[in-house]
């Protein structure tokens, strides 16, 4: 029985440990293991709702794990893919408390975070990583890593806000573990990160890292490396949206070929080492650093930097310190010790110049910026020593100081002392957009002192500046905690012109000074004061003085008094301001009783420049008003507006917004308009003893008196009138010129015109313009009425805009008014439905004009229906105009007369011009001199490629008289280019007497020749031939005749060459004798060539010619 009781409780005891055997060998068996697979993938894919899948899992002994095609999918993305794991662990030193690690590897891994985080985005591919680790103690908390291993691993980062989650408290737990590390070895990895908004945007790639023989001591704070090696990495850094400026930008910022080595890391309390080796890189502004080496060290006692050096392609820089751990602990004690030198040339200096102009770029020098600098102490006594900036040529600058107590704000205090010499530096011109010979310059030899000062809250500042014999000298003090400031400004004798020598400023004294309370001018308790004078300003001839500037400011009230007591300028102007007011409000006030116009502004008053002057000026800006009077002698101008200056500009706005809605829907409407006025009045007067009238007599214009008078108001519109009267302009004279304004809620009605009385000495005339803007349409008409009141013109147009989709086209139709116009004294009538001319949108130009009076004048325009194609496809026709009528309707014009007829045809389509033209004048006359009958047509076709033909005839009596024939070549880039050939035959210069005052010379015969233009269009030339058949000039003051050679003469290159040339004079008494002449008067040609940047060469064979060749260069117009 007892036996059979300890078989039972054996088996009992037996059975947990056999049935956790047989797990344990299950878990091994692969049918088993891939059941669990199944229940696991399907137990997690329920509890989480993703699909996850497992592609296998095998368990081998004793503690290999491999794991394959594992993937969590989260519809519709993809959130984890795993290629594969492998782990193998050695399963004894588990039971004695170790780990040792043989493999964990993955590779092929993909993931993507989708939503799952709150904030931000993770994805990345990882492609390999491994992992080797003999040495980690659970007990003794120390652990060896033998090697890890990453490859192929490309992480991204988005964070879609910046809101943070609060942490919660946590206790903070000991770590005491020891961890060495043989060998990290990276390729192949890459890390971006974009903050919202694209705000800030970062790329790390790197191509090989390494790291070897790492130690940390987490409980006793130490950490050391062996090596450091980074090769192959690049960095790119980018904040904002706006594109990367010219040079270096810190904004973005672009680092290529990256390569760092730095040996012997150490960190143990303050026992530090570490040597940078090696360190290489490329910026995308150009910046290049060849070579970074240096060490720091530091021990129980120091921190050193026995030589930090960094070198570029183009320059050098070094850097030296020492310190004690006593100035860090405590700051007053201690010492520092710091050197640095550089010597930065200038293509460094460029990569920082950003944006800067060009030019400046250019002109700085090519020199290297030398900068050396110094301190020893501490934060209680420390000294600037050594401080020196030099750029060669340009400038040198040094300086040195001392600061005490730093760190307390009562007692600290400093004392800073600079100097500087100038040489060239008008490179800084370059930085105003200026160019060598600009009107600016900086003098050479300039010295500069500065001593800036500071005591506790209390700052100062004293700088004397030397240029020859001038002196400028500025004191200057602030208290930081009272904001009570004083500053003194001394200039004397300083040269100006050695500044602005194009200029006629020559020597320059004067004084400032300023004192006051407090920085914000807009409280009561803020106070200052100001005086300015200019005690010496010698300006061309003048030697000016007595200008004064006062100003002050109390109770947030600004007050400024200006004066000017000398020959150029008489005047005293004063103004106030109420700061605390939140709309502008003030006064301003100028008196001027004494002006030299022509010194100051080149402006000539004639025989009024010394007459005293009487100019006031007042203006005011208040709360509810604007207004502003100005006087000058019999001149009055004044504006005032019933509301504040903000308000006014509010309701000015208002009414431009609701006229241009107005305009854009092609209706106006008067009664809104009116509502949206502001109210103002403006209001000019002027006789004929003020500055404008003098200056416009200078110019023989004069009038006796001027006036106007506008205003526009909600109750009465716009309104205003315009007169002039008796305006002489040289010898025309106009008697009066007048203009109306007036609106009420459905029109604006204009009239204006220009009426000369009887007693005009040149011409009684009374022309008028009557129009009116409608809401609907507007309308215009001209009226010209002689001196026997008799109509010479009544002429007018109607403009309606039409709209789209009411079957009327959408454009500006025009009507001719009114039904019998009348033009040159004859009444025309229109034909039935034949006077009107649309503007549509498209730029297409329709018209039917048909008008003719009883004696068989006319003028037709028309479009063709039948063309949809061109933009205008038009003809005119000009029928028997007689010349004489239309210019007796045209004041101050020549007496011409003739019967002009003329027809033309134009199409024009996006891409081409086409004309041609025929006209013609019978018995044409110029100032009762007979020119004859005139005919000129043309003709202007499109050709292939853009090319332009044109054909050009002119006909006189009849006869044929020249022809020319030519095309334009229109050009991709660059200028066009023509080819014109021009014939003249038997072309009579006995054309050109018509137009020579008082026939003081006569020419007779004809031209004949062949003249060819080729070239570009703004500098063409022009060569052939002319020859002269019995060609004369007759000078009837001379009683004489000069007789021209028939040789041919030549054009070449745009020059006229006299081959051979011969002439003679004869006088009525010598005409038998054929005396030979008295010369073409070379002196005088030669004069007038040279004025015009020409030329005269002259080649002589004795007894036989003499050869002059006339040069003279063409017009050419300046291109932008």
């Amino acid at each position: 029985m007892k036996r059979k009781w300890i078989k039972w409780v054996s088996w009992i005891l037996l059975t947990p440990i056999l049935l956790f055997v047989v797990l344990m060998v299950l878990l091994y068996v692969p049918p088993v293991q891939n059941f669990l697979r199944k229940q696991a993938t399907s137990y997690a894919s329920e509890a989480t709702g993703m699909q996850i899948n497992v592609g296998r899992i095998d368990l081998r002994f004793p503690l290999n794990l491999l794991v394959r095609d594992v993937e969590v999918i989260q519809v519709p993305d993809t959130l984890l893919t795993l290629g594969s794991l492998n782990v193998h662990v050695q399963a004894m030193p588990l039971f004695k408390g170790k780990i040792e690690v043989d493999d964990i590897t993955l590779q092929q891994v993909t993931v993507n975070s989708a939503d799952l985080i709150e904030g931000m985005k993770i994805r990345g591919v990882l492609g390999r990583f491994f992992l080797e680790s003999h040495g980690v103690d659970l007990t003794d908390e120390t652990a060896v890593i033998n090697h890890v291993e990453l490859s192929d691993t490309h992480i991204g980062l988005v964070l879609n806000d910046t809101a943070t989650t609060e942490k919660t408290d946590t206790a903070s737990v000991p770590i005491n573990w020891k961890v060495d590390l043989h060998a990290l070895s990276l390729k192949n990895v890459s890390f971006s990160m974009q903050l919202p908004a694209d705000t800030m945007r970062m790329v790390a790639r790197v191509s090989e890292a390494s790291i070897k023989d790492v130690s940390a001591d987490l409980k006793h704070q130490f950490y050391g490396l062996r090596s450091f090696l980074l090769t192959g990495t690049s960095v790119n850094y980018d904040t904002g949206n706006t594109q990367p400026v010219e040079g270096f930008d810190p904004s973005h910022i672009a680092l290529r070929d990256i390569r760092i080595g730095i040996d012997s890391v150490l960190y143990r309390g303050r026992n530090m080492n570490a040597v940078i080796r090696e360190f290489s890189m490329n910026e995308r502004s150009g910046l290049s650093v060849t070579s970074l080496t240096g060490r720091v060290f530091a021990d129980s006692t120091v921190i050193r930097i026995p030589d930090f050096r960094l070198l570029t392609p183009h320059s050098e820089m070094n850097l030296t310190a020492q310190t004690y751990w006593e100035l860090v602990n405590i700051p007053t004690t201690g010492r520092l010790t710091a050197r640095f030198n550089a010597l930065i040339g200038k293509q460094d200096v460029m990569l920082f110049a950003g944006g800067l102009p060009e030019a400046f770029k250019e002109a700085y020098p090519f020199r290297p910026l030398v900068v050396q600098a110094g301190t020893e102490g501490n934060l209680k006594s420390m000294q600037i020593s050594r401080f020196k900036v030099n750029l060669p040529g340009a400038f040198s600058l040094e300086g040195g100081g001392e600061l005490y107590n730093l760190t307390d704000s009562t007692t600290r205090s400093a004392a800073l002392d600079l100097k500087m010499q100038t040489g060239n530096l008008n490179f800084l011109t370059a930085l105003g957009g200026m160019k060598p010979g600009a009107p600016l310059v900086i003098p050479d030899s300039m010295l500069l002192d500065a001593r800036l000062g500071m005591e506790g809250s209390k700052y100062d500042a004293r700088l004397l500046l030397k240029e020859g014999e001038g002196r400028l000298g500025l004191t200057a003090a602030l208290n930081s905690t009272t904001e009570a400031y004083t500053a003194d400004l001394h200039i004397e004798d300083l040269q100006i012109n050695h500044f602005l020598p194009k200029d006629s400023i020559y020597e320059f004294s004067a004084s400032l000074a300023a004192h006051g309370r407090g920085f914000d001018f807009t409280s009561y308790k803020t106070a200052a004061a100001l005086k300015a004078t200019i005690d010496k300003l010698h300006y061309g001839d003048y030697k000016i003085s007595g200008i004064g500037l006062t100003g002050t400011v109390k109770n947030a009230v600004a007050n400024a008094q200006l004066t000017s007591d000398n020959p150029l300028l008489k005047m005293t102007a004063n103004a106030e301001y109420h700061l605390a007011h939140h709309y502008p409000d003030g006064k301003v006030g100028l008196n001027v009783t004494g002006i030299d116009t022509e010194k100051l502004f080149g402006v000539s008053l004639g025989k009024n420049s010394g007459k005293p002057l009487d100019l006031q000026l007042t203006g005011e800006v208040r709360k509810e008003r604007v207004f502003t009077h100005l006087t000058a002698g019999d001149l009055k101008l004044n504006l005032s507006a019933r509301a504040g200056l903000e308000l006014l500009i509010r309701q000015s706005t208002h009414f431009a917004d609701v006229l241009t809605k107005q305009l854009e829907a092609k209706e106006l409407n008067h009664a809104e308009l009116r509502k949206a006025l502001p109210t103002a009045v403006f209001s000019f007067s002027a006789g004929q003893d003020n500055p404008m009238a003098w200056y416009l007599a200078t110019q023989n214009i004069s009038y006796h008196d001027a006036s106007a008078k506008l205003g526009c108001a909600p109750d009465w519109g716009i309104n205003g009138k315009v007169a002039l009267h008796t305006l002489k302009i040289d010898t025309l004279q106009l008697d009066t010129i007048f203009f109306t304004l007036k609106q009420d809620t459905s029109r604006i009605n204009l009239r204006g015109g220009v009426i000369n009385g009887p007693k005009n000495p040149q011409i009684s005339f009374t022309s008028i313009l009557t129009g009116e803007i409608r809401d609907k349409d507007a309308e215009l008409v001209a009226q010209y009425i002689n001196d026997k009141g008799k109509t010479g013109l009544l002429f007018g147009v109607n403009a309606k805009p039409l709209y789209g989709g009411l079957g009327k086209g959408n454009g500006l139709a025009l009507t001719l008014v009114p039904e019998e116009p009348v033009i040159a004294f004859h009444k025309f009538r229109f034909e039935e439905h034949h006077n009107w001319i649309y503007l549509h949108k498209n730029m297409r130009v329709y018209a039917n004009v048909d008008m003719q009076d009883n004696e068989g004048m006319g003028i037709r325009m028309q479009s063709l229906p039948s063309d949809t194609v061109s933009l205008q496809n038009m003809d005119v026709e000009l029928r028997r105009i007689r010349l004489e009528e239309v210019f007796s309707i045209l004041p101050y014009m020549p007496q011409i007369t003739g019967l002009l007829s003329a027809e033309a045809h134009y199409i024009q389509t996006e891409k081409s011009l086409e004309l041609s033209a025929e006209a013609s004048i019978d018995e044409l006359t110029y100032e009762r001199q007979r020119i004859g009958d005139v005919a000129l047509g043309a003709t202007w076709l499109p050709g292939e490629k853009g090319k332009q033909y044109v054909n050009t005839y002119l006909t006189h009596e009849g006869t044929e008289i020249m022809v020319a024939d030519g095309a334009l070549y229109p050009a991709v880039s660059g200028k066009d280019s023509i080819v014109v050939n021009s014939t003249l035959e038997h072309f009579p210069l006995s054309i050109a007497n018509v137009f020579v005052p008082d026939q003081m010379v006569t020419l007779s015969g004809d031209m004949d020749g062949d003249l060819h233009i080729t070239g570009y269009t703004d500098s063409p030339l022009i060569n052939g031939g002319l020859s002269l058949d019995s060609v004369s000039v007759y000078a009837r003051q001379a009683d004489a005749r000069f007789i021209f050679d028939n040789r041919p003469i030549q054009v070449q290159n745009n020059r006229i060459v006299f081959d051979k040339f011969e002439r003679v004079i004869t006088r009525n008494e010598d005409a038998k004798k054929k005396v030979s002449g008295f010369g073409l008067g070379l002196n005088y040609v030669m004069n007038v060539a040279r004025e015009h940047g020409g030329y005269v060469s002259v080649e002589s064979v004795e007894g036989k010619y003499s050869e002059f060749t006339v040069s003279l260069p063409l017009p050419v117009e300046n291109e932008e």
